[in-house]
């Protein structure tokens, strides 16, 4: 019983982060990125080819952490659950024995 409380409490503190992870980028690049893809989408402003590069290369890793961080927290909420509804073999009954 106690490996199970441990178990739980890490994948608690798993998805904790990860959720800690996800809401720094959403609330904190929400508004920078916002104002980067207005001025790559305007016709009016010239944008250079090294000014589409660094677009790109700067979405894509960003993109790919929020990704990670997103499926770091369903990987630990998928397990915290299984653990959570797990059923626990009760005291005095025997598992995986013979069927009587």
């Amino acid at each position: 019983m106690k490996v199970k409380q441990v178990q739980l409490c890490g994948y608690f503190v798993s998805m904790m982060l990860a959720a800690g992870l996800l809401f720094f980028l959403a609330a904190g690049l929400a508004e920078p990125f916002k104002k980067i893809v207005l001025v790559m989408n305007d016709r009016q402003v010239t944008k250079t080819a090294s000014d589409w590069l660094l677009f790109v290369f700067l979405s894509v890793p960003a993109g790919a952490v929020w990704a990670s961080a997103w499926l770091w927290f369903k990987g630990s909420e998928k397990r915290f659950l299984e653990i959570w509804f797990s059923k626990t073999p009760q005291p005095g009954t025997q598992v995986g024995g013979p069927a009587a």
